[in-house]
């Protein structure tokens, strides 16, 4: 099944095993353009309802893992997989002509086909499952701050007895460079040097902080690759992101205004990306269901 999920891990994607036949029919345009799927090694169930699908699935009676035909994450029972469905990929509208990438975003899904099917004819499948609502979005948005304060890290001074924290690393760094400039803290230079080497190192070599952070991992970028990153490893999460803000008044507020996470960070949506999809040259393609 490599070929049919070619953004998953080699061993994820080989876990699930389908006929010749259940993989023809898998591939067609109304089994794709279909939200629901059954795994199942020869079987070739496909609807856009969620009742019949939940039906379906209690008519395998063997011991078998049901398999989500969007990510392939398995369940032991049926049940569990229909709330997998229900909360991961409730909003996962688009799906790509050409193998089984489906996400909540059409522009995940182009970037998704340039990566992976460069050359080839695109369209973009529609499906008439639930929409996205101004409201729902809102309510995403204020989830989002949950994982912010899990996932978007604070930069800590080392220097014994200082205990600001920051989420820019321009602030950061100009933290650093005010005190190692104070004759008071020149015994701790050695600390300080190696925390200035270390801001660059880590973003550079392991991608856990940058000006643009991911609210779903650990991942930070200080350009603009943060979408491609969605679209790869987050296909069904809405593109909010969070940037790190620069205080321009850094050094005159520095022993007034402690940095936040909330005062020194923002939630963004950026579901909009015309720079990253101004040269793609895919079709969009609106399938009606029957």
């Amino acid at each position: 099944m490599r070929e049919f999920y070619p953004w998953l891990s080699e061993n994820l994607s080989r876990a699930v095993f389908k006929t010749k036949n259940s993989i023809e029919i898998l591939l067609s345009e109304f089994c794709l353009f279909s939200t629901y799927k059954c795994m199942r090694l020869t079987c070739s169930f496909f609807t856009t309802d969620f009742n019949d699908f939940k039906k379906h699935l209690t008519e395998h009676k063997n011991n078998n893992k049901h398999y989500c035909s969007f990510c392939l994450k398995g369940f032991k029972r049926d049940f569990e997989l229909c709330n997998h469905i229900d909360v991961f990929h409730r909003f996962d509208r688009f799906q790509c002509s050409h193998c089984m990438y489906r996400s909540c975003q059409k522009s995940y899904v182009f970037l998704h086909q340039k990566k992976f099917h460069s050359g080839q004819n695109c369209e973009v499948l529609v499906s008439p499952i639930q929409k996205l609502l101004r409201s729902t979005l809102l309510d995403e948005k204020n989830g989002m701050r949950r994982n912010r304060e899990i996932f978007v890290r604070a930069y800590c001074c080392k220097v014994p007895n200082c205990k600001e924290i920051f989420y820019n690393k321009g602030n950061f760094k100009k933290h650093l460079e005010l005190k190692i400039a104070q004759p008071k803290f020149a015994e701790f230079g050695d600390i300080i040097c190696q925390q200035l080497v270390e801001i660059d190192h880590r973003r550079n070599f392991k991608n856990v902080e940058g000006v643009t952070q991911c609210l779903f991992c650990n991942f930070g970028t200080d350009d603009d690759n943060i979408i491609e990153h969605m679209s790869l490893y987050h296909q069904s999460q809405f593109p909010f992101v969070c940037i790190r803000k620069m205080n321009p008044n850094y050094l005159d507020r520095i022993l007034f205004n402690k940095e936040t996470l909330e005062t020194h960070t923002t939630i963004e949506f950026i579901g909009n990306h015309p720079g990253k999809l101004k040269d793609f040259n895919g079709d969009l393609k609106n399938l009606r269901s029957e």
